[in-house]
């Protein structure tokens, strides 16, 4: 990423997003997780479950929290942000309606622009 003001500034907001967006999805995990072991609790005292499909439904659960956390990871934070969709984000998220964010940043990566 480049230095400067502007990018600084696109950093940081990338950054608060992907923070945002992570926190979101945890607390829609933290409300389903519970949910999800309260049917398994009932399916269980309902059903009186062998000791193999409780193992084989804890390892599911436990692979499902694994692998949510590694699409939470490989979604939002492995990839890296780009400044151009993070510009159009912000113009559209708080009402700027000259485009000075997107023509900085392109002026920014070609300076013989007209």
């Amino acid at each position: 990423m480049k230095s400067g003001t502007l990018y600084a500034t696109l950093s940081k907001a990338a950054f608060h997003r992907r923070l945002s967006l992570t926190l979101r999805m945890l607390f829609l995990a933290g409300a389903a997780i519970p949910l999800w072991l309260g049917l398994v609790f009932a399916a269980d005292n309902l059903f009186n479950l062998s000791a193999a499909s409780r193992a084989v439904i804890a390892l599911s659960f436990l692979g499902g929290l694994i692998g949510g956390a590694a699409r939470l990871y490989f979604r939002y934070w492995h990839t890296p942000s780009d400044t151009g969709k993070m510009a159009i984000y912000l113009e559209q998220r708080y009402g700027i309606t000259d485009n000075r964010l997107i023509n900085a940043v392109h002026f920014d990566r070609d300076p013989n622009l007209p």
